[in-house]
């Protein structure tokens, strides 16, 4: 923690009230840190996905035809062993109950494929009249890793271009990526602030003056 930061803690306690806001600058001008860490389910999601490649199979999941058909649930796999919590409840073997869901889903947001991002969950929906959907988890440098028809097993087997030309003309109306943002509101400056500095609680708001310091920035 830093010593400004550590005066105003020290200060608040003996106090009892917030510190003046003449004493605040040397905290405000502070840089405000990637939020990002390697605990965020984005993170977590593509750790595991990276040591699984190549493990994860969906041969013994009943409906997936030996893994013939386990796209979404290879997706819901990995999502509630990365993160603890259901993608869909109960998980799903079909990319159309995949992409209604997810577009409801407060817990992430649907962006065009070419705003893909590294941990974002590509859908091509089966749609009426057309051939099978596909999922899969976008990766870094644009690969695509899902279930691949032929071992039954998660692998790299797609990119962002090869997705678009292959996939995506199924059903090109559902295609999209879905990123997860969480229910969380999003962190205001000061907040965030605090949070860097491991102040929680009755600290943090007993330096109501900090918030619009740094905002003003």
């Amino acid at each position: 923690m830093s010593s400004a930061l550590d005066d105003l803690l020290a200060q608040y306690e003996s106090s009892g009230s917030a510190p003046a806001t003449n004493t605040l600058p040397a905290i405000a001008n502070q840089k405000i840190p990637d939020q990002q860490t390697s605990d965020t389910p984005t993170a977590k999601i593509l750790d595991y996905v990276s040591n699984n490649l190549g493990k994860l199979s969906t041969r013994e999941i009943p409906g997936t035809e030996g893994g013939n058909l386990g796209c979404a649930a290879a997706v819901c796999k990995v999502f509630k062993n990365a993160t603890g919590e259901e993608l869909t409840p109960g998980g799903t073997l079909s990319t159309g109950e995949e992409w209604n869901h997810l577009s409801k889903d407060p817990r992430f947001q649907m962006l065009p494929v070419h705003q893909a991002q590294p941990g974002d969950i590509i859908v091509t929906a089966t749609g009426a009249n057309t051939r099978h959907g596909h999922t899969g988890y976008v990766l870094d440098n644009g690969d695509i890793a899902s279930n691949s028809s032929a071992t039954g097993k998660l692998e790299r087997n797609y990119t962002l271009d090869s997705w678009m030309n292959r996939v995506a003309p199924r059903n090109p109306q559902q295609t999209a990526v879905f990123r997860y943002v969480g229910n969380q509101q999003p962190m205001n400056p000061m907040d965030a602030l605090l949070k860097q500095y491991g102040v929680q609680g009755t600290n943090a708001m007993a330096l109501p003056a900090l918030s619009g310091l740094v905002t003003q920035q």
